[in-house]
């Protein structure tokens, strides 16, 4: 067993400081993403994995593809956690004009869009990244 985990140690090649820069740069992008996301409406579907494959190569570059389970990890959070305030701000916003039905309406439909953006992104983001490093 002692023989297996040297063995994968060899492939971990993450250092301290790709932890807070991939986490940084998935947030920032994804949180950029997450601005556009309403506006897209149904087509967030088809657009999303784009913008979880920009992000991911975007990270990968940005940590010079080095690669371990736990940086992948951390480029996820990052991804979600940046794709969550737009959704936050809209389940609070949906919450206080729940009485106008018309503004409601709008309002939950703003957040189905903000809510898939961000699963579809943190979906993507951790595939691309965790299987594109061991296929290169």
């Amino acid at each position: 067993m002692d023989c297996v985990r040297n063995q994968q140690k060899v492939f971990e090649t993450a250092r301290w400081y790709d932890y807070p820069l991939g986490f940084i740069a998935a947030g920032i992008l994804s949180f950029l993403g997450s601005l556009i996301a309403p506006k897209l409406g149904f087509f967030v579907f088809f657009l999303a994995p784009i913008a979880g494959v920009i992000i991911a190569e975007a990270s990968r570059f940005i940590t010079r593809r080095r690669r371990s389970k736990p940086l992948y990890i951390t480029i996820t959070a990052g991804a979600l956690i940046g794709a969550l305030p737009a959704a936050a701000g809209n389940i609070i916003s949906f919450l206080f004009y729940l009485p106008q039905i018309e503004f409601s309406i709008s309002l939950l439909l703003s957040t189905l869009w903000d809510g898939a953006y961000a699963i579809i992104i943190a979906s993507s983001v951790y595939y691309r990244i965790s299987r594109m490093t061991f296929n290169r």
